[in-house]
């Protein structure tokens, strides 16, 4: 059995879909370790969101779990554009683990993203340049991965090309422009390297165990009549489901109240005049966008809070109506809305594309969770989707 941690869902979820397309057994737990009969054990957890201590003391707890269990190996999946709290979690890790030496690549090359001469670029722009410097929680200001990893002194680390070699212990941040690049790095983990970094790094490492890809196309479509909840809660691409969603006259978006929003002394009766607006769109119109239309709030505090009134009102939402499809943008988002509904434990079923990915849930058998990462596209097969369960 592999095991993965990853610091959120949506990261946890894009694992999942790598694994599917390998043709392995998945199984997701949210924050707890537990023996599985599985080929790939995701432990999905929120240290993304918390503070560095935090961060630390969970990844501490997990891995001390993890000695209960048997597994193969274990991957840490990080975002992959240094978000988050990589270096006390992989400190956090080796604390408690004899291997000294982490092999640490977050380039993912098929979504544009590399890492060349220390630096880190999307699409051939320098990503203190892109979108993620606008991020509310981690405002990307370098594009060098040694700034970006937050290089403190206590623990070496250091840039490794794919003609050098491991040697000394510490951390080694990849450079990878391709996927031969991958490749070539997947080929230098020995067994006393522990490995993190983004889903491309894992898929060459699931090669060099000699796993091979299989094919699981799917054309994916609503069933007719299918009605379904979309949560956009990433902060980044906002409007990437709206704005085409905004065509289909049968979705009805409803926008967070701005007293909601900015927390005003009404917010509690807002929300119940919201919540039934909900109920009563949904059963109209079968087919519900929920979306905040707000400036980027960029205090972590601020951000917390309106996931956890997303989450409030989704567990609202679900005693008085019956939902069977939720489709969530935005890992923290997903996260806190699980984590109110307390489901514990996930089956991945397909990859609608790169990151999207449909589950079951065991603790509730009628619903199916649909993910995806704030920052990566909408794909247009779940836009044909929507449009396909409009038409019908």
């Amino acid at each position: 059995m592999i095991v993965v941690i990853a610091d959120d869902f949506t990261g946890a979820a894009e694992i999942a879909g790598l694994g599917l397309q390998y043709g392995l057994k998945v199984t997701m737990e949210l924050d707890t370790v537990r023996e599985s009969d599985t080929d790939l054990l995701i432990i999905a957890t929120d240290t993304r969101s918390m503070s560095s201590g935090k961060a630390y003391e969970s990844m501490r707890e997990l891995k001390k779990e993890l000695m209960n269990i048997e597994y193969d190996w274990i991957f840490k999946k990080t975002d992959s554009v240094f978000r988050g709290h990589i270096l006390s979690e992989l400190k956090a890790l080796l604390d408690i683990n004899l291997k000294k030496k982490v092999l640490l690549v977050t380039s993912n090359p098929e979504l544009g993203r590399k890492i060349v001469d220390g630096k880190y670029y999307i699409n051939n722009i320098p990503l203190n340049k892109t979108g993620f410097a606008d991020d509310p929680e981690y405002p990307i200001e370098s594009a060098d991965v040694v700034e970006l990893l937050g290089a403190n002194g206590d623990i070496p680390i250091k840039l490794l090309s794919t003609d050098e070699n491991i040697v000394k212990d510490g951390i080694y941040i990849g450079e990878a422009g391709t996927l031969g690049d991958l490749k070539k790095l997947a080929s230098k983990v020995t067994k006393d390297i522990f490995t993190a970094g983004a889903s491309g790094f894992f898929g060459a490492l699931l090669e060099k165990h000699g796993y091979k890809k299989v094919d699981i196309t799917t054309n994916f479509s609503f069933e007719k009549e299918k009605k379904f909840l979309i949560v956009q809660g990433s902060a980044y691409n906002k409007k990437d489901i709206s704005s085409k969603i905004l065509k289909q006259e049968n979705i009805f978006i409803s926008n967070m109240p701005e007293e909601i929003f900015y927390n005003k002394e009404n917010s509690q009766e807002v929300f119940t005049n919201w919540l039934h607006e909900i109920i009563d769109k949904y059963k109209a119109h079968n087919k519900v966008l929920l979306r905040i239309d707000q400036p980027v709030a960029r205090d972590k505090k601020v951000s917390k809070r309106l996931r956890d009134v997303f989450a409030d009102l989704i567990a609202e939402l679900f005693k008085k109506v019956s939902v069977s499809e939720i489709i969530i943008d935005g890992g923290a988002t997903a996260y806190s809305i699980v984590l109110k509904l307390n489901y514990k434990k996930f089956y991945p079923m397909m990859q609608i594309a790169t990151g999207v990915i449909r589950m079951k849930v065991e603790e509730n058998p009628n619903l199916c969770i649909t993910l995806k990462p704030g920052s990566y596209a909408l794909p247009e097969s779940l836009l044909t989707s929507l449009d396909r369960a409009k038409a019908n």
